[in-house]
């Protein structure tokens, strides 16, 4: 199966598609919390090419994933290490349970690295679940020397 680029038919699915990552990790989605958002936001961010998606769609079931992926481009300061600044984070790589361990994820993931390599992006991050971890770690992901930390601010 090969993955092709999403297009706006495509968000509620992606939008579900995050919801059955999150669930995949243990976190329960409300997904009426965060929905409207989310589609705002992707749409602003595929429209302005700062980001992409990818998607494999069921080959039975027309309109219907069974894997996605999402990646973004952020800018940052330049630093020796990324003198570009710019740093791709991978979101929401998603495979519906019925179709895992079939490559799909790799095949989303691959198409979000070519994407990368073709707008010359040299560092790529994202968080992966302990299942997720293994794929992540074949395509080349490390583990960083420095502890990312995280600080959570209540609205």
């Amino acid at each position: 199966m090969e993955a092709r680029i999403a297009t706006p038919g495509d968000f509620e699915e992606l939008i579900r598609m995050g919801a059955v990552m999150l669930s995949s990790m243990g976190i329960e989605p409300d997904v009426d919390t965060w929905h409207d958002r989310a589609v705002e936001v992707l749409r602003a961010e595929l429209a302005s090419g700062t980001a992409a998606a990818f998607v494999v769609d069921a080959p039975d079931q027309p309109g219907q994933l069974i894997a996605s992926g999402v990646v973004l481009v952020h800018q940052r300061l330049p630093t020796a290490e990324n003198p570009d600044g710019r740093v791709g984070h991978v979101q929401w790589v998603a495979t519906e349970r019925a179709h895992r361990r079939k490559g799909l994820a790799t095949v989303i993931m691959r198409a979000i690295i070519d994407w990368l390599c073709d707008r010359e992006i040299e560092a790529v991050e994202l968080y992966a679940s302990t299942e997720g971890a293994p794929l992540y770690a074949s395509l080349g992901f490390v583990t960083p020397e420095r502890a990312w930390l995280r600080l959570r601010l209540a609205p």
